[in-house]
């Protein structure tokens, strides 16, 4: 009987499983958004202008996060024919909004400086970056292989047309 109970229980933890992962993962993007939105909300920023821009970030995230997953709230009627075309609409209009601001929200992350990116850090100096990033790419650690010479570059140079 206790073997039949914990297969019952298993079969039952099988079933809710997909439903607790979901639940799991809405619970952590709203926890996260609720956090950052206080954070910021309570913190005093020397430029005024930065909480709009964060609000706006904010409001990014969350019409993208409700386009992804919003089966839930049809189910239930809370949204309606039409919702899913205002959601995009809603979505296109503040990227739009945003679209200003876009270049000073990359730059100014501290963390490109450590990322491997070349569109930009602190410094500006976006062509050193790239050159530097070029130089020390993995794909230029490899050695030229033996063939290269005698079967690779005679077909890659057999058709180049001659300089002008």
């Amino acid at each position: 009987m206790a073997a039949n109970k914990a297969t019952d229980q298993e079969k039952t933890n099988d079933i809710f499983a997909v439903d607790i992962i979901a639940t799991t993962t809405l619970h952590i993007q709203l926890k996260m958004f609720t956090l950052a939105r206080q954070y910021y909300k309570d913190h005093d920023f020397t430029d005024l202008r930065i909480k709009p821009i964060l609000d706006m970030m904010l409001r990014v995230t969350a019409i993208k996060m409700l386009m992804k997953d919003s089966e839930g709230l049809y189910e239930t009627g809370f949204f309606g024919p039409g919702s899913s075309r205002l959601q995009t609409e809603a979505f296109k209009h503040l990227l739009v909004q945003m679209r200003p601001h876009m270049i000073s929200l990359i730059e100014g992350q501290p963390m490109l400086d450590i990322c491997a990116t070349t569109i930009g850090n602190r410094w500006g100096d976006i062509y050193e970056a790239q050159l530097d990033f070029a130089k020390n790419s993995r794909l230029n650690k490899w050695k030229v292989p033996r063939y290269y010479d005698t079967l690779m570059k005679p077909v890659m140079t057999h058709r180049k047309a001659p300089k002008l």
